[in-house]
């Protein structure tokens, strides 16, 4: 998620927010091997069978099944962290 993130770059997620459009979530999907997978991204759109999240890097737009979807959460701004 460069440039919103980079790699090392500590990141605060909370289960108690839900996620609006816009945000960056954390995604964690259930695989077919039944290994977990996560991404993260802004979340674009929501439908009864998916969700969109835009990426930075490369930049693109990524459809994920609401079936392999285990957990989506979203991630706290550095304001939203400490109250502002």
């Amino acid at each position: 998620m460069i440039p919103q993130y980079w790699p090392g770059e500590l990141i605060y997620v909370t289960p108690h927010k839900p996620p609006r459009f816009g945000d960056p979530v954390v995604v964690q999907c259930k695989q077919i091997d039944g290994s977990y997978e996560s991404t993260i991204g802004l979340l674009a759109k929501r439908s009864e069978t998916s969700i969109i999240l835009d990426k930075h890097n490369p930049q693109a737009q990524i459809s994920i099944p609401r079936e392999s979807i285990h957990a989506m959460h979203k991630i706290l701004t550095t304001n939203e962290l400490f109250g502002v």
